[in-house]
């Protein structure tokens, strides 16, 4: 099997959207080495022209000599290996394009699309890839708190909400049961003692009461999915 061209991707000004890219290309027995991007990614078949966010590129030898690199078109590089056994290329993409297509880094997350990501050599053996991320130590925290967390909680309350009625009705019935004062006991006391009015106001005051948890619910929905906040404000 052909060596395998190693990337190494690198996120050290997520605040500016930029990710560092190095790539390790094979290059025995080679004199010039040409790396081209591509200009579409599947799925999306306009020309997309995703060199235009390449910057900075430059190549060295593993030994940290410095290769010459020629842009040759506007999605190709010419880097001149002189003998080296393996050149190395490194440069920065502007990461703003939030979309299937594109790349996009914030503080929070990445995401990133190899069509608009990886140089690959214009010809030679097929070969395979190795990718290797350094994800920044706070992503974690922030994808588990942010993110995860907020998914996990949709369901819960919505289970809450489903639930507020048999809870207030339990709790009725256990003030009843144990001789406990509140609205259980009132609303009791007003059915034995056929007091209409008196039944009416504790009815509308646990109907209230539900409603408004209900409404409070659906309040809290837009916080925690902004999908659903998205959609109540359109």
């Amino acid at each position: 099997m052909p060596d395998p061209i190693r990337y190494r991707l690198r996120f050290p000004d997520r605040a500016h959207h930029y990710l560092e890219v190095e790539g390790r290309f094979p290059a025995a027995g080679r004199t010039e080495l040409e790396l081209v991007m591509a200009v579409w990614t599947p799925g999306s078949y306009l020309v997309r022209e995703f060199a235009k966010h390449v910057e900075a590129l430059c190549a060295a030898a593993p030994d940290g000599a410095p290769l010459a690199v020629v842009k040759s078109a506007k999605n190709r590089w010419r880097v001149t290996t002189s003998g080296a056994a393996e050149a190395v290329v490194r440069y920065r993409l502007y990461a703003r394009d939030l979309s299937v297509r594109g790349n996009f880094v914030d503080a929070e997350f990445a995401l990133v699309n190899g069509a608009a990501t990886f140089l690959a050599p214009a010809d030679g053996p097929a070969r395979p890839f190795e990718v290797c991320v350094e994800r920044p130590d706070d992503w974690e925290r922030l994808v588990v708190a942010r993110h995860a967390m907020r998914n996990a909680m949709l369901p819960q309350i919505t289970g809450l909400a489903l639930a507020i009625g048999t809870m207030v009705g339990g709790a009725l019935v256990a003030e009843v049961i144990f001789s406990y004062p509140g609205l259980g006991t009132t609303l009791l006391t007003a059915i034995t003692g056929g007091d209409y009015p008196l039944i009416s106001a504790t009815t509308l005051i646990i109907t209230l009461m539900v409603l408004i948890a209900n409404f409070a619910l659906e309040i809290l929905y837009g916080f925690i999915d902004p999908r659903i906040k998205a959609a109540q404000a359109d």
